[in-house]
């Protein structure tokens, strides 16, 4: 567990740090401290921030404030098996279009209501979507695959817009119901939630 001192927060996954360090800016000085799982010892350690941009190829980069990339380690069990090809994938920036491409395989491949359908984003357990770098790229490389709707981070709106080009519609989203309540009003069927109620005479 990592925390950020100025701000007393405890970052419990990737995403919390990323969203953290938006409020810095390269040449200020933080402390982080580190809490390894089952110990109750910290290690503190006082970081200097600075911008360094890093270079993903395809014509994508993204600017690196901490120096490290941060990745959430989760362990979950499924109820059927499910398998990701992630080879060509750098960061955790897919999470949000992985998680759909899951629903969708799921619930009859109607998701999308046949639209083809970008997204960019992490996401944690929670359903939260995170920020992400290279989006105007990245908005220029949807653009190129056909894509008529795509759906970015709240943060990464502007910076989609500043590519945006005629027939792509672009919508910012900070949460998966928000990402599926957009499918929905473009045509796209959307399961309902798993019910949580006790069968009767369970």
């Amino acid at each position: 567990m990592l925390f950020a001192h100025d701000t007393v927060v405890g970052l419990h996954c990737a995403t919390d740090l990323v969203n953290t360090l938006h409020q810095y800016h390269s040449g200020q000085q933080i402390v982080l401290s580190v809490m390894g799982q089952g110990r109750t010892a910290t290690k503190s350690v006082p970081i200097t921030l600075k911008d360094t941009v890093v270079d993903f190829g395809g014509g994508v980069k993204h600017t690196e404030d901490l120096g490290i990339q941060v990745a959430t380690q989760v362990n979950f069990t499924f109820p059927v098996p499910v398998t990701i090809n992630v080879a060509n994938i750098g960061g955790p920036s897919a999470g949000l279009a992985m998680t759909l491409g899951v629903i969708d395989e799921l619930t009859g491949g109607k998701l999308t209501g046949g639209k083809t359908v970008a997204a960019t984003g992490t996401i944690d357990a929670q359903g939260n979507v995170g920020d992400v770098g290279g989006v105007p790229q990245k908005t220029i490389a949807v653009e190129n695959a056909g894509a008529t709707i795509f759906m970015v981070p709240p943060q990464e709106l502007a910076a989609a817009k500043s590519k945006q080009a005629k027939g792509l519609q672009i919508y910012a989203v900070s949460t998966l119901d928000q990402a599926l309540a957009v499918l929905a009003a473009h045509g796209g069927v959307v399961p309902p939630e798993p019910s949580t109620a006790t069968p009767a005479g369970g």
